[in-house]
C-alpha cells in the first residue's frame, strides 16, 4: 500500500565529493540509510545528489520533488 509524501528529492551540488562527506555524516547521526553512491534513504523517501555544473544563471540546490499520491485518480486531479 502506498503512504502519501515525498517519494525522492534530487540535489544539485557544485562538489559532490564535499557534498557527500558532509551529508553521510549527517544523515548517520539521524539514521537515513545509504542507498548507492549518491543516495541516502529513510523509509520510503530517498535524497539524491547530483554534481551540477552551473551558468551564472543557474542554481544549486533542490532541482525537483517526486511526490508520491495513494491513487492514480490524485494524480490526474492534480
Amino acid at each position: 500500500m502506498l503512504n502519501p509524501g515525498i517519494n525522492h528529492i534530487e540535489f544539485w551540488v557544485s562538489v559532490l565529493e564535499k557534498s557527500l562527506t558532509f551529508y553521510s555524516g549527517l544523515f548517520e547521526i539521524i539514521s537515513w540509510k545509504e542507498q548507492n553512491k549518491n543516495g541516502f534513504r529513510t523509509g520510503s523517501t530517498e535524497i539524491f545528489f547530483k554534481e551540477a555544473n552551473i551558468s551564472v544563471n543557474d542554481t544549486i540546490g533542490t532541482r525537483y520533488i517526486c511526490f508520491q499520491a495513494v491513487e492514480l485518480s490524485i494524480v490526474d486531479q492534480v
